[in-house]
């Protein structure tokens, strides 16, 4: 299990991103007050399906709704060659307590924050 290290922008010139080729479940630590956006690539010859999970992440309340259940994380599909862009702070009500990223197996992946 590799963690995801964000990359930090400051000032405006360009800055060199780290990038992780993924295995099976890899880790990350989400900051809820630096903009966080995770990008990923799928350079597999395969669609990824791809799970982002918080440990406690049980249900969210949300007015006018019945309670949204967040516990099996925020799940999407990466086509082949697709490259996706995830503000986390969009979905921090999956990123809570632990999280790891599963699915992903063999993607490209950073983290860059403000």
């Amino acid at each position: 299990m590799a963690t995801i290290a964000p990359t930090i922008m400051v000032g405006g010139a360009a800055t060199i991103v780290s990038v992780l080729t993924l295995g099976a479940s890899d880790d990350f630590v989400f900051d809820s007050a630096s903009g966080q956006i995770m990008v990923l690539n799928n350079v597999t010859a395969g669609i990824l399906s791809v799970v982002i999970d918080g440990a406690d992440g049980t249900t969210v309340q949300v007015d006018g709704l019945d309670p949204i259940d967040v516990s099996g994380g925020f799940t999407f599909d990466l086509a082949v060659a697709e490259v996706r862009a995830i503000k986390l702070g969009g979905i921090r009500e999956y990123l809570q307590g632990s999280i790891t990223i599963t699915g992903a197996d063999a993607s490209e992946a950073f983290i860059v924050q403000s």
